[in-house]
């Protein structure tokens, strides 16, 4: 029985510990980002940040993408994941002053007609 409570105890302990550790990062690190690729391909540049940092009004963005419309085996859905990710960098970065909305079109719908 004495090694039964130790585990539970253990067990607790342990869940305890990674809660108050996710809610520590949530808090001190929630906006920290870290760009490990090679040529820093996830972070914008100087001269990207100097512009978002002296916008003087809010600009708000529309990407429009179908996915259904790219044919199969195309690079196209891998070119608009890394457009969307990076005007996501820009709306992150501006602290507000870049609004981005994402619009998933369907063939034949009033979006993709918003699109044109």
């Amino acid at each position: 029985m004495g090694k039964g409570i130790f585990s539970i105890t253990g067990l607790i302990v342990g869940l305890a510990l990674f809660v108050a550790v996710n809610q520590f990062s949530e808090t001190t690190l929630g906006k920290m980002r870290v760009d490990l690729t090679q040529n820093g391909l996830y972070s914008l540049s100087k001269g990207s940040e100097n512009i978002l940092n002296k916008l003087d009004e809010p600009i708000d963005l529309k990407f429009y993408y179908a996915k259904s419309s790219a044919p199969d085996g195309s690079p196209i859905p891998a070119y608009a994941q890394r457009v969307q990710e990076l005007l996501e960098e820009y709306a992150a970065a501006s602290d507000g002053n870049v609004r981005l909305e994402v619009i998933h079109t369907e063939p034949f719908s009033e979006s993709e007609d918003a699109a044109t």
